[in-house]
């Protein structure tokens, strides 16, 4: 199965190597899941790291 994902929210813990800042994420994401016996067995995911750094790093 392959989504396309709006992640959206605040981090209240570290994501992706950034401390929480109380900045908010806005990003797409694209997803693939492998599924056998409708169990999702794998996962692969597509995520702009440089919108997420841009986003949650501190302003200085």
């Amino acid at each position: 199965m392959a989504v396309r994902l709006r992640d959206y929210g605040t981090p209240i813990k570290p994501f992706l190597g950034y401390n929480p800042t109380g900045a908010t994420l806005d990003v797409m994401e694209f997803a693939s899941y492998r599924i056998r016996d409708g169990q999702f067995v794998d996962m692969w995911f597509l995520l702009d790291s440089a919108a997420v750094a841009k986003q949650l790093r501190p302003r200085s």
